[in-house]
């Protein structure tokens, strides 16, 4: 995990960028105005729930 030691200044918002690569090589980059020790856990939690939906979605729940 890499993140920038140094906030961004971007249209008028302080921003971080945090970034790693997933297990299967993709990049990922989250940009977030909070935490950005906790954003990529964050991002995770997220996606699994996104794709919760989904699967559910796709399956006529």
């Amino acid at each position: 995990m890499m993140v920038l030691n140094w906030p961004r200044r971007l249209w008028g918002h302080t921003l971080y960028l945090v970034g790693t690569r997933a297990p299967r090589g993709e990049q990922v980059i989250v940009i977030t105005a909070h935490a950005p020790e906790q954003a990529l856990e964050d991002y995770r939690q997220r996606w699994q729930t996104e794709c919760l939906f989904a699967v559910m979605k796709r399956r006529g729940f």
